[in-house]
Formats: C-alpha cells, sequence, structure tokens
C-alpha cells in the first residue's frame, strides 16, 4: 500500500515539472516569435526584395485559407445534398410501397392495405421534407445550388376509405399517388 502511494507522489512530481517545462517552453517560443517578428516582419532597409517576396507569401497563404475554406464548405454542401438525395430515394421506395398498397386496396385489400397505403404516402412526405431541409442548408452554404422542385404527394382522405371504399374511389385513389410519384 505504501509503495503505491510512493509511486503515486512520485507521478504528481514528474507532472508538475512537465507543466513547469511546457509552460517555459511556450513563454521561450512567443519570445522567440516576437524576436524574429520584430526582426523580420514588415519592410527591411535595403531589403526590398525580400520585403515583396515576404508580402508575396503573405498574400498566398491568405488565399490558400480562403480558398480552403471555400472547398471544405462546398464539400459539405455535397455531403448534404447526398444526404437529401438519400431522402428522396427513400420517398420514391415508400410511393412504390403506397402504390403497391393501393393496388391491394383496389383488389379487397380492406382497411389493412389502406393503413399501409397511408402509412406509406406519410413516410413518403416526411422524407421529402427532410430532403428540402437538406437542400435549404445547402443553400445557405453554396449560392450555386438551386430549389428543390415542388413535390405533391397524395394525401387521401380517411373518411371516404371507410364510407366510400370501392373499386372507383379506390382507381382514382390509385391513379393520384401514381401522379404523386411522377411529380
Amino acid at each position: 500500500h505504501d509503495s503505491l502511494k510512493e509511486q503515486a507522489d512520485q507521478a504528481q512530481q514528474v507532472k508538475t515539472d512537465l507543466e513547469q517545462q511546457v509552460a517555459r517552453h511556450r513563454d521561450a517560443q512567443r519570445a522567440l516569435d516576437e524576436l524574429y517578428g520584430g526582426i523580420f516582419a514588415g519592410p527591411t532597409q535595403g531589403f526590398p526584395e525580400e520585403d515583396r517576396k515576404e508580402q508575396d507569401g503573405n498574400q498566398a497563404l491568405q488565399a490558400y485559407h480562403e480558398h480552403r475554406g471555400k472547398v471544405e464548405a462546398e464539400q459539405h454542401v455535397i455531403q448534404l445534398l447526398s444526404q437529401g438525395m438519400q431522402k428522396l430515394k427513400y420517398a420514391l421506395e415508400k410511393m412504390e410501397s403506397a402504390l403497391s398498397h393501393s393496388r391491394m386496396d383496389m383488389f379487397g385489400g380492406g382497411s389493412m392495405a389502406d393503413a399501409m397505403e397511408r402509412s406509406s404516402l406519410r413516410k413518403a412526405e416526411q422524407a421529402v421534407a427532410e430532403a428540402r431541409m437538406q437542400v435549404l442548408r445547402a443553400q445557405r452554404m453554396s449560392p450555386f445550388v438551386g430549389d428543390l422542385p415542388d413535390v405533391d404527394i397524395a394525401q387521401g382522405n380517411i373518411i371516404s376509405d371507410v364510407v366510400f371504399d370501392n373499386i372507383f374511389t379506390d382507381m382514382q385513389f390509385h391513379d393520384k399517388i401514381k401522379a404523386s410519384r411522377e411529380s
């Protein structure tokens, strides 16, 4: 037990010594940077060529940082748009699912087919809304991102599904879903 305590005390002392060395190193580095800046920064009498090269180097470094920032922003835009595209693909899958359930409903699928159809349509609508949000985020970051076209997802009426559930209303709603898929 005493040996463990001694090791902990020694480790604490080593840590304190290292922290002091780090602080000394930082102070020395700061002083060296200030000395270097005082000697070489700004115009130097008799060395206009060096001053011009220093200015060119600073301008190049600034341009690099500006371009790097733009590239990173555009990479983020690409990521946002890719996520939006995935949401739209998911929405299309849900539209296909809604069409499948709609076909079942036309051939006597009943209230379960109606419920599955509505669920798929809600999920598709939610995915489109999420894709639209990704596009809006991307538009805030880049002037090159255009608007997402309008997507109109059919939403039926639960009352007509229950009260007027027949092949004709089912076919009519099936056509609305097809039109939604095409939009």
